[in-house]
């Protein structure tokens, strides 16, 4: 599924305030989608600062969709949050001003996984076409998938750890 498919399944979702996913052991759970508007041209402007290309399946999507929750039940914090444009700015200074990441510059944090970290693109591997979406865990391993990938599997097993999944 491409990433403009994704986006038209989002945005439909989104919609959507009864829709149910399946949690293993227990009854379905209402979740809900918040989608941001579109990003403007302004917001997309201030990327040019980054030095490295970025992925064109992720600056589309942030261009319909500068930001998201997704599987939120309405009572608890998001399980995904894909950072607006200002959001993964503000974590990429972060990372800049922390100390912990001698190459910061090359780095571009874009979702919070809640109670598991920060999906972070490597900017530097993307462009020496190497794989470049950062595991949100010490382990400094990536997934061997695009943005797009990871985002459409994520969406199938209903926001659950498929990294981990054995197949």
């Amino acid at each position: 599924m491409g990433i403009d498919s994704i986006i038209n399944s989002l945005k439909i979702m989104s919609q959507d305030s009864n829709y149910k996913i399946y949690v293993s052991g227990s009854l379905p759970i209402n979740v809900g989608f918040r989608l941001k508007s579109k990003a403007e041209q302004d917001d997309l402007k201030k990327f040019d600062k980054i030095k490295y290309s970025l992925p064109n399946d992720y600056l589309t999507f942030i261009s319909q969709i500068n930001g998201a929750e997704l599987f939120t039940d309405g009572k608890y914090i998001q399980k995904c949050k894909i950072y607006s444009i200002q959001e993964t700015l503000h974590w990429r200074e972060f990372l800049r001003n922390s100390g912990f990441y001698p190459d910061w510059n090359k780095l571009l944090p874009i979702v919070e996984l809640q109670d598991i970290g920060q999906l972070i693109l490597n900017l530097g591997r993307y462009e020496s076409q190497e794989d470049y979406l950062l595991y949100p865990d010490e382990a400094n391993k990536y997934f061997r998938i695009s943005f797009t990938e990871w985002l459409n599997n994520y969406l199938l097993t209903n926001g659950s750890e498929f990294w981990y999944m054995n197949s």
